[in-house]
């Protein structure tokens, strides 16, 4: 049995737990309230090690707390409102006419989900007033009392006569200020369909636990070979000490000039503290007296393993290891011990100023020098990192806010421009 905990708005929470526990009987519901988006967060780091997979009751929340830990550690997915239950909430608002598109707020319209479609089929000027997607891309706590906030003042402004919101929390603050106010709510059959979804991610990442996971360690130390030999051995006994230190198993392959580590993806994930820190890689230069160098690859297979593995171990330079898999780039792995030390300056100095995760900042670069290019397009950092193009358009478009990135049209044939991102290599290089 799966165990999925449902991190939901206080006000959300029955009408989700009545459509889930009907459609799943077999499934392990844990529901957690949140008024607030700590509070989730809060949730998020509480639980994530005791269940399956999480489900976020809201866009907003989900993007916070992933914002504020770069990394889902398990499956995890939001309640989106599909344009059925837009449309089917929407269309019966007007139709005795008296109330006006223009005269409404919809606040969750953006970019990222095309406005629903509506911009497709409104005339110029009776476009409803929307929040700029600038509000969206870097999110604090107070976002909420944000969106309130524009609301009220529309309201008051006499701009408005209708709120329309996806906030389940800020709905109740809304009509506290006495503003009318329509919430709008994924459908049960929605919900339904976007469980299964995230169950069929879950079940996905048990296959992907079994994957074939590979390290390449090289190693070089001053002296004569007779010396280097009994380094070479001594580096074997480490690796082996520390697998039995950490409750797993190595199959340990001792080359002329390199180890060859071969474990599963799961085993993996648990001697990095989840892809986080390079526990392997500081245990054995405290121990060895050797220079150490260690790329970790994950595959379908011992051969793609060892591909990337490779190309992890190259990217290590002078900071942390990193793990490469067929999707995605973790690293530098920050060393367990010291990890205000370990992570590269350089990075965290561009991700200090400009505002954006170190996690987006080295997915990006992997991105640009596994194409070489700086023009990229959502669908082009989507397929590389084994993100939606959704996401990745929310991260492209977090560089073009803080001036990291231009974007332009690009013509391909019938149908509207496609959008291309120019990164501004220069300002990453810092």
């Amino acid at each position: 049995m799966y165990r999925i905990a449902i991190i939901t708005a206080v006000h959300s929470q029955a009408f989700i737990e009545k459509a889930l526990n009907k459609a799943f009987p077999n499934i392990d519901f844990i529901y957690l309230s949140y008024s607030d988006t700590e509070d989730a967060l809060k949730h998020y780091y509480q639980h994530k090690d005791y269940v399956n997979g999480m489900l976020f009751s809201g866009e907003l929340t989900y993007y916070f707390v992933k914002q504020e830990i770069s990394h889902f550690s398990l499956p995890v997915s939001y309640l989106e409102l599909t344009q059925e239950d837009f449309y089917k909430t929407l269309l019966p608002l007007f139709n005795d006419h008296q109330l006006k598109l223009e005269r409404t707020c919809i606040d969750f319209l953006n970019n990222d989900n095309e406005y629903m479609g509506l911009k497709d089929i409104t005339e110029p000027g009776k476009f409803p007033y929307i929040f700029d997607d600038h509000l969206f891309n870097t999110l604090s706590p107070t976002i909420v009392d944000d969106v309130v906030n524009r609301h009220k003042e529309l309201y008051h402004n006499d701009k408005i006569d209708l709120s329309i919101t996806r906030f389940s929390n800020a709905t109740k603050k809304l009509k506290a200020l006495n503003i009318p106010t329509v919430f709008l709510f994924p459908s049960s059959k929605s919900i339904v369909k976007q469980m299964h979804t995230l169950i069929a991610d879950i079940k996905g990442e048990k296959l992907l636990e079994n994957q074939i996971a590979v390290g390449k360690l090289t190693f070089s130390a001053n002296g004569p070979p007779e010396d280097l030999e009994i380094k070479q051995l001594h580096l074997h006994r480490l690796i082996l000490e520390f697998a039995k230190m950490k409750g797993t198993s190595f199959f340990v392959q001792n080359n002329h000039d390199h180890f060859i580590i071969v474990t599963t993806y799961g085993e993996l994930k648990l001697i990095t503290n989840m892809l986080k820190h390079g526990e392997l890689f500081d245990y054995l230069q405290k121990h060895a007296d050797v220079t150490i160098k260690i790329g970790w690859g994950v595959g379908g297979s011992v051969e793609q393993a060892q591909k990337n593995a490779d190309q992890a171990k190259n990217l290590q330079g002078i900071s942390g290891p990193y793990i490469v898999s067929e999707t995605d780039v973790y690293g530098p792995l920050r060393l367990a011990y010291t990890p205000e030390e370990t992570d590269d300056s350089q990075l965290v100095h561009i991700s200090n100023h400009h505002h954006i995760s170190p996690h987006h900042l080295q997915r990006l670069l992997y991105t640009l020098e596994k194409l070489s290019t700086d023009h990229l397009t959502s669908e082009d950092l989507a397929s590389h990192l084994g993100i939606s193009t959704r996401s990745a358009n929310r991260v492209l478009n977090k560089f073009v806010d803080q001036g990291l990135a231009k974007v332009k049209h690009q013509s391909v044939g019938r149908g509207r421009p496609q959008k291309v991102y120019v990164i501004d290599i220069t300002k990453l290089q810092g």
